[in-house]
């Protein structure tokens, strides 16, 4: 027992202190040190609640960085049937923004399409007449003329390639 009362009379101190200090901090604020030179400059007021009557009202305009702003300007001219993103959105290279449907486009597209067609055809041409000129029933002549045929059809396919290579388009698969 006396090892109880012993414990208890070094924790009765201690526990007296913890109790009398909580409620004194609560009950009054510390008070504000400042120096004497401080105290002339800084002046201390209560916060207290007020209307505010000095407004100050400005003109201007909210714009975007113009460092940070890239316009983007379609190849083609047409329809836009199809809008991805909207102003302020974050894009990268390759995001589509929006669909386009062409008239131009289409064009190249049935000019392509024809090129091939016109190829084959001379392809085919070229070798009738080649056939014919080895049996005797064509002449050289018909034979070059079949030959600048074949070679004037490679060359527009070759031209309606570079055209699309030019405006990075993929030939189109659905042209409407």
């Amino acid at each position: 027992m006396s090892k109880n009362c012993i414990v208890f009379s070094l924790l009765l101190p201690l526990l007296v202190a913890c109790g009398k200090g909580t409620t004194r901090q609560a009950d009054s604020p510390a008070p504000l040190m400042l120096t004497d030179s401080l105290q002339k400059v800084v002046s201390v007021e209560t916060v207290h609640e007020a209307p505010l009557n000095n407004e100050l009202l400005l003109n201007g305009r909210v714009r975007f960085n113009p460092e940070q702003v890239a316009h983007v300007y379609p190849i083609f001219g047409g329809n836009i049937t199809e809008v991805s993103v909207e102003i302020g959105d974050y894009v990268k290279k390759g995001d589509v923004l929006a669909v386009i449907h062409s008239s131009e486009v289409a064009d190249y597209a049935k000019q392509k399409k024809e090129a091939e067609q016109q190829l084959m055809l001379a392809n085919r041409n070229l070798e009738a007449t080649q056939d014919m000129f080895r049996s005797g029933m064509a002449s050289e002549r018909d034979v070059l003329q079949a030959e600048q045929d074949a070679a004037n059809a490679r060359a527009e396919q070759k031209r309606l390639e570079e055209v699309y290579a030019i405006y990075n388009n993929d030939y189109p698969h659905d042209v409407r």
